[in-house]
Formats: structure tokens, sequence, C-alpha cells
């Protein structure tokens, strides 16, 4: 990502250099940042959705893996990750886009140079911040979508909520097998998690959820055991036998 940022940072900034504020408005430059994001983080989501797929595999018991296509689980990745770099590749440039009107709305107002605007432009691309927060956040998504639906097509009840919950999110889902047989995801916040306290809307209770840290091993399949904790949902199922 700081790679990428870094070339588009200094493409959209030789394009101010070239145009001045009007550069802002080129429906072509956005259009070509946007196919730069997509052609250089596809490689990389697909590739971590299948390692998530992988990886699943190679946690299940043998007797869980027979009879799973996983052939079928490897595509429905890959195509999950062309969708997906596609819809945030356009996020991604709306997001910058609108920065950058901001910025030459400012450098308009304050009267400075045109290596001001260029200055401004470029600090706002290429930002290693903003980098980070963006792989962090993809890595996360890909890999706990790409987990949940390989636990899904090995009988695990389909996650109706997962990892990121916001943006730099750590978190990641496991797969329990509960003493009545069920077979559940489960949220594990990351470490350095413990502390979130980011209101976040989960789908098994009218009121936000107080952050990561309160989902730390909450059960999240859809269901009957959906937003119990772990804990809770091992001794229901157990009173049922």
């Amino acid at each position: 990502m700081t790679r990428i940022l870094q070339a588009e940072a200094r493409r959209i900034a030789g394009r101010v250099q070239q145009d001045g504020a009007d550069a802002a408005q080129d429906e072509t430059l956005w259009a070509e940042h946007e196919q730069n994001l997509t052609n250089t983080l596809l490689p990389y989501i697909t590739n971590l959705a299948l390692f998530g797929v992988r990886k699943v595999r190679e946690s299940l018991a043998e007797s869980e893996a027979i009879g799973i296509n996983w052939s079928l689980a490897n595509e429905r990745a890959a195509e999950w990750a062309r969708q997906y770099v596609g819809d945030r590749s356009k996020t991604l440039t709306e997001t910058t886009r609108k920065l950058v009107r901001e910025q030459v709305a400012q450098w308009i107002e304050s009267g400075e140079t045109l290596p001001d605007l260029v200055r401004r432009v470029g600090t706002i691309v290429q930002n290693p911040v903003r980098a980070e927060m963006i792989a962090v956040t993809e890595a996360t998504n890909t890999y706990a979508e790409a987990n949940s639906a390989a636990w899904s097509e090995a009988g695990y009840g389909a996650a109706g909520f997962r990892p990121a919950a916001h943006v730099s999110c750590r978190c990641y889902l496991q797969p329990y097998k509960l003493p009545d047989g069920s077979k559940v995801q489960v949220w594990y916040t990351a470490r350095d998690e413990h502390v979130c306290k980011q209101p976040l809307a989960v789908p098994w209770k009218a009121e936000p959820a107080k952050g990561c840290r309160e989902l730390h091993t909450t059960v999240v399949s859809q269901g009957e055991y959906v937003g119990m904790k772990l804990a809770d949902a091992i001794r229901v199922a157990r009173a049922k036998g």
C-alpha cells in the first residue's frame, strides 16, 4: 500500500503541477487511480483469500474435509476477491478524491502558491498511516471472509458478523463444535484489540456491542447460539444431553 500510494501521489501531484486545481475534477485522473489500486491489490487479496481457504482445509480433520469441493471453494474465494477489490478500490478512490478536493478548496482560500497545492495533494495521497490502516483492514476482511466461507462449506454455521469490525481491526474467527454437535464460529479478539470499546452494531441485539472487547469469545454463527459467549453456549448445549 505504501508503494502504490507513493506512486499515485507522484502521478496526481504531477497532474496538479500541470493543470492546477482543475486536475482534481478530471474524471480520467480518478478512473486511472481506481484502476491502479485494483491492479495492485487484486493479486494480494486473491492470494490471501486462497490462503484462508487452505488454512481451513489444513485445520480440519480428514473426516470433515472429505466431500468438500475445495476447487469450488477456491473459485468462490477468488471471485469474492475480485468483487471485493473492485468495490474497495472504488471506495478508496472516492475517499481520496474527496480529501483532495478539500485541500484544493483550502488552498484557494489561503492564497498559497501552486507548489503549495502540489505539496498538499502529495501529503493527502502519500500517507503512511493511511496505508497501514488500509492494509490491516483489507487483510483482516479478506482472511475472515475466506475462513468463514470455507468453514461454512465444512458444515459450520455461517457467520452473521465478521471482522473487520472497524478500521484497523485485527480480530478473527475460529470454529468450535459444541457438545450437542452444533458447529459454530466464534469471534476472537486480537491482543491489541482487548481494550477496544468502539460501539459496533451487531445483528443479534438492538443496542451496539461495546467494541471488540465485548465480542471476544462470542458465537457469531447464525442460529440459536448467536450472540452467546462460548462458555454459555457450551453449557446450554451440554444441558440438552
